[in-house]
């Protein structure tokens, strides 16, 4: 069964990413296409090279799916905990007329 938690995070990648990157999402396609262009470039050496190149590509989108999904969740938590906030109840007094 799909976490609720799962189904947030499923929808803010898809959705929500690129719009809140607006301004870097040039800076973002360039950055990924030079490093897919460096890796084949690396794997295109072929025997130990193409290994570490595999070896490389599964950690490193290891550590980029855990860091993104603990910065949705720390955002998460953060909207949560703002949610939370209530306004200061208001006192009797005031400067408008009754």
């Amino acid at each position: 069964m799909v976490s609720l938690l799962d189904v947030l995070y499923t929808y803010a990648q898809e959705n929500l990413v690129l719009r809140m990157l607006k301004e870097e999402v040039a800076d973002l396609k360039r950055a990924e296409r030079e490093g897919e262009a460096l890796m084949d470039q690396l794997e295109a050496l072929g025997g130990e090279p193409e290994r570490l190149v595999e070896k490389l590509r599964f950690t490193g989108d290891t550590a980029a799916f855990l860091r993104e999904r603990g910065a949705f969740l720390a955002g998460l938590s953060v909207g949560l905990e703002l949610g939370e906030l209530r306004p200061a109840p208001r006192r009797e007094t005031t400067c408008w007329p009754r």
